[in-house]
C-alpha cells in the first residue's frame, strides 16, 4: 500500500514531497491543519472552495488522489498556466468513492495540510467509528 501513495510527477509538472502513509499520523499532528466539511454530490465532487484557497489550490491544478485506506489522501501537482476558475471542489473519481464506500449525499471531513501541499479525506463512516471506539474505550 505503501508504494500506491508514492507521487511521482508528470515530466512537464512539478509536485510536493510525497506523503509516506506510515508518517500520515505524524505529519497530521505537527501542522497546522485546515478543517471543513463537504458533501459528495451526484458527480463525486465535494465543494471545498474555502479550504482550496486556504492552501492556494486552483481549478487548473492537477491532483493526483491515492487512498490510504480509510482515507483519501489528495496531492497537488502544481500547474503552470496562469488563470483559474471560480468555482474550488474535490472529485472523488467512482472507483474511489466505491472503493470509500462513500454515496452521494454523504458528508466528508477534508484536512488541509499547507506544509504538506495535501488533503486527505475523511469519510463520515469512519468519523463515526472513530467516536464509537473513544466512547467505548471511555466507558460512555
Amino acid at each position: 500500500m505503501i508504494s500506491a501513495l508514492s507521487f511521482q510527477p508528470r515530466p512537464d509538472r512539478r509536485v510536493s514531497e510525497p506523503l509516506p502513509v506510515e508518517r500520515l499520523w505524524t505529519v497530521l499532528s505537527e501542522t497546522s491543519l485546515i478543517y471543513a466539511f463537504g458533501k459528495v454530490d451526484a458527480s463525486g465532487r465535494i465543494s471545498a472552495r474555502s479550504l482550496l484557497a486556504q492552501l492556494g489550490w486552483r481549478d487548473d491544478d492537477h491532483v493526483v488522489a491515492r487512498t490510504a485506506t480509510p482515507f483519501l489522501v489528495l496531492q497537488r501537482v502544481i500547474a503552470y498556466e496562469s488563470g483559474s476558475r471560480s468555482r474550488l471542489h474535490v472529485v472523488l473519481p467512482a472507483a474511489i468513492r466505491a472503493q470509500l464506500r462513500m454515496t452521494a449525499g454523504e458528508c466528508a471531513l477534508l484536512v488541509g495540510s499547507p506544509q504538506h501541499d495535501v488533503v486527505v479525506v475523511v469519510p463520515r463512516t469512519v468519523l463515526d467509528r472513530m467516536v464509537v471506539e473513544y466512547l467505548d474505550r471511555a466507558g460512555r
